[in-house]
């Protein structure tokens, strides 16, 4: 819906405390709602009326446990159980957290021909609060359905022991999270710059501050032990200038 006003200078008007922007053209400003964070919107201004094309919105930076389900577990072509996790209506989980900056460049242990990376990034604190309330739930929810996903029932402490958190904690006292990343193939992560274009992957993830979108997965289950599986789908790369140093 738009809010025309009586108007005399063409400009474009931002008020963050009304959450409105203002179109002013021919005289009329038409008022058009901001979306909230994250999302952003298309608009056309055709003649003295501004068309909505459409919005796209943001996987969301903290994400309601109570909305995710424990699927049956599975078993993959190399033999690999996983639990997969997913909303209520079977669709995937993808979460946007903050801009966050790489610890370490991706690899694969041993692996250097690997096409299926490990990447680790710094978590701001509204990640890690949010990780780990994401384990705090997956480590109960594993537990009350241990017989089906499992075989056996096992108690809250019996699956906190099991469990390897999302959110590391070093000895040092840092923080990280550890992300799969695909760096080829049909699963690739794709890579944007600023501006939202296509861009190839950096030459280097630690010179760079990164806005992922990472599928929260599965559980993986290996032994007696399990963790969560994130995988980074998605990477908005702002890369840090180099000054010449001439």
């Amino acid at each position: 819906m738009l809010w025309p006003l009586l108007g005399c200078l063409p400009a474009v008007i931002a008020m963050s405390s009304s959450r409105l922007r203002a179109s002013v053209s021919g005289g009329i400003i038409y008022y058009l709602p901001l979306f909230r964070s994250g999302e952003s919107e298309r608009v056309q201004l055709v003649g003295k009326m501004i068309v909505a094309l459409g919005k796209a919105m943001a996987a969301p930076a903290i994400i309601d446990t109570t909305t995710l389900q424990l699927q049956d577990t599975v078993q993959t072509a190399k033999g690999a159980k996983q639990i997969p996790v997913g909303y209520a209506d079977g669709s995937q989980v993808i979460w946007q957290p903050k801009p966050m900056n790489v610890l370490w460049n991706p690899s694969a242990y041993n692996d250097p021909e690997a096409t299926r990376l490990n990447l680790s990034f710094v978590p701001n604190r509204e990640a890690a609060d949010f990780l780990q309330n994401l384990d705090k739930w997956l480590v109960n929810a594993l537990a009350l359905e241990s017989s089906r996903l499992f075989g056996q029932q096992l108690s809250v402490e019996e699956m906190q022991r099991r469990f390897q958190p999302t959110l590391k904690t070093h000895e040092s006292g840092s923080q990280s999270i550890r992300c799969k990343m695909n760096v080829s193939g049909r699963s690739q992560v794709r890579c944007w710059d600023t501006f939202r274009k296509p861009r190839s992957q950096p030459e280097s993830w630690t010179n760079c501050t990164v806005t992922p979108r990472i599928a929260i997965r599965s559980v993986w289950i290996m032994g007696k032990e399990c963790g969560c599986t994130l995988e980074l789908r998605d990477a908005l790369l702002e890369e840090a200038s180099t000054d010449c140093p001439f």
